[in-house]
């Protein structure tokens, strides 16, 4: 009788560790599909002009992040001299914060341009 009772607990233990395997199994191949639809962009803009994408005390930047939150955005620091901002996510995700944001860019360069006054020199 012992034997047939410890021959049940095994047999529970086994059919639980499989599920536990399955789970985890699943979980591992749903990281994978997660991978394959994630994809990186960046958009270069000059590093001058990032200030124009983070705003006032990081207000525009947050407005930003919460419009597009499955997206990272990544804005290098001041002393790395670089002009590439990346964004990484989903890919439709990404597409749209990259839209997005290419027309912000231009939008905020023009209205600087309209505001830049050239005066003669006497």
């Amino acid at each position: 009788m012992l034997l047939f009772l410890l021959f049940l607990v095994a047999v529970v233990a086994a059919n639980a560790l499989v599920l536990v395997l399955l789970a985890a199994a699943t979980v591992v191949i749903g990281c994978f599909v997660l991978q394959e639809n994630e994809m990186s962009r960046n958009l270069v803009l000059e590093q001058r002009l990032h200030r124009l994408i983070i705003g006032s005390q990081g207000s525009r930047i947050r407005e930003i992040r919460e419009q597009f939150p499955a997206v990272s955005i990544y804005i290098p620091d001041y002393s790395r001299k670089s002009d590439i901002i990346t964004l990484r996510g989903q890919r439709n995700d990404v597409d749209k914060c990259y839209a997005y944001l290419q027309k912000l860019c231009h939008d905020l360069v023009g209205l600087g341009c309209i505001l830049t006054l050239t005066l003669p020199q006497k």
